[in-house]
């Protein structure tokens, strides 16, 4: 019973990381749709562009889960996501129905996938098989449509009710609610969830003038939207630079020069693009304890921006970028730099005491990648590869060969890959090619946490994975 329940979970966890990656895919325009709504004060055809845009991002969302977690990204499922959508908004028209959103978009993504993953190879008479493979998908898609969306009308009102009712909470109790949601998006770091908390606060939490979400009512100029997420700008822009440094002077003088140039472009990161994680994973896997205070301080950083009424949105990431293109619609923006100054005392005092009083070592995944650089084989003919495709030849190396690896995908920071047997895993190859920490959930699942150059080594690495795998399929 055990057993069973594990296994139950895991396969939860896994489906849940590749929704949460597919997720990530839509979510990358949501940038360009507040910047527009900033240009849109001064020229008005970009207002509109950013109106429609905000209008259809549930289709967006649709289409992008869809591709997201269809077998081979097959674009058919782009059309099938948006075809299931579309269904759903002719029954809004009728009495009681739902209000439609980007949790509805999310739904008809994931529900054309499943018809297609399912359908796509099934072998149909002759005399039908004109509706074999992707035309099948797509009609069962339309017919699946209408009766899921009719059937499961009520269960998407309340939904929908639950993001009005969780923000009447949350806004009742603001600097509280802003501490949780800190708390939770870091909690939730290690695993890869976090973008399924912040899907649901940034697209779907609160309503105003029929758009729901923190960003969609941020930029209609919903003046109760962006007191919950104000709290990530101290962290990303103060905080956890102080923690860098921290562990920078914690680190032996003789040790330093090896470790100086990879804190300062972790820190310029979390600054400029709002990127955490390269400082997070310094110390998320190595101190336990370290990575507690973080967790708590982020939830006191959002406190703080919510009591001193601090209203700003992120979009991307929560660095200068945003910082600058939101300034248009937030209230009391300046008062983060009062609040970063303090947090910035306060992360380096606790992270250098706590290093010192506990003798943490930290930059345990550099230290292992200057020790273990030669551990992995020579890839044939470097001569004539570039950098980067050794590179990731020797991730795959580590991995246990492109035979191992069963699905492999990439978001912002990370590496996320299934593979068939974890005991061919080489966790310190992995460490040793650069990598800041790895993350394995179940027997299969596997996250490789790289930084904010992981979309080079993924795409190198899918390549070559999905050539040897082509081929074979070709020898057999």
């Amino acid at each position: 019973m055990q057993n069973l329940v594990l296994k139950s979970w895991n396969r939860l966890f896994v489906a849940l990381q590749k929704l949460a990656k597919a997720m990530s895919v839509p979510l990358t325009i949501v940038p360009f749709i507040i910047l527009l709504n900033a240009l849109g004060q001064h020229f008005e055809v970009l207002s509109s562009v950013g109106k429609y845009m905000t209008i259809y991002l549930p289709v967006i969302f649709a289409a992008g889960v869809a591709v997201g977690l269809s077998g081979d990204k097959d674009s058919y499922t782009a059309v099938g996501g948006v075809a299931f959508y579309i269904v759903g908004a002719s029954l809004v028209s009728m009495p009681h129905s739902m209000s439609l959103g980007t949790f509805h978009g999310i739904i008809a993504g994931i529900c054309a996938a499943m018809i297609y993953n399912t359908t796509k190879n099934i072998n149909m008479p002759i005399w039908l098989s004109f509706l074999g493979g992707y035309r099948l998908a797509l009609i069962l898609t339309i017919i699946a449509g209408l009766f899921v969306n009719l059937s499961l009308q009520s269960l998407f009102g309340r939904f929908d009710m639950l993001g009005l009712k969780v923000w009447r909470v949350v806004f009742s109790h603001r600097a509280l609610g802003a501490f949780v949601y800190g708390i939770l998006n870091r909690l939730l770091l290690p695993s890869g969830l976090h973008h399924l908390l912040n899907n649901f606060v940034l697209t779907q939490l609160g309503e105003f003038n029929g758009v729901k979400g923190e960003i969609n009512r941020f930029c209609a100029g919903d003046t109760t939207a962006g007191y919950i997420t104000g709290g990530v700008f101290p962290v990303s822009l103060f905080g956890l630079p102080a923690a860098a440094l921290a562990m920078f002077l914690c680190t032996p003088k003789t040790k330093r020069k090896n470790v100086a140039m990879f804190t300062l472009t972790a820190a310029l990161n979390s600054i400029f693009a709002g990127i955490t994680e390269p400082i997070e994973y310094m110390f998320i896997f190595v101190s336990p304890f370290l990575y507690f205070l973080h967790i708590i301080l982020t939830g006191v950083a959002h406190f703080l921006a919510a009591y001193f009424d601090i209203r700003v949105i992120f979009s991307f990431a929560a660095g200068l970028l945003d910082y600058t293109v939101n300034g248009k619609f937030s209230a009391n923006r300046e008062l983060i730099v009062y609040v970063g100054v303090v947090l910035f005392a306060v992360y380096f005092f606790t992270f250098y005491s706590a290093i010192k009083l506990f003798k943490i070592k930290t930059f345990y995944p550099i230290k292992t990648g200057v020790e273990k650089k030669n551990k992995l084989a020579p890839a044939k003919d470097t001569n004539k590869k570039s950098e980067g495709y050794i590179l990731a030849e020797k991730y795959i190396q580590a991995l246990g060969g492109s035979s191992n690896i069963s699905e492999l995908f990439s978001c912002t920071t990370r590496l996320r890959l299934s593979v068939y047997d974890m005991s061919l895993v080489d966790d310190e190859a992995i460490l040793g090619l650069g990598a800041l920490g790895t993350s394995k959930t179940g027997s299969s699942y596997l996250q490789i946490i790289i930084g904010i150059g992981v979309g080079a080594i993924f795409k190198e690495m899918n390549e070559i994975w999905s050539s040897e795998k082509e081929n074979n399929l070709q020898r057999r």
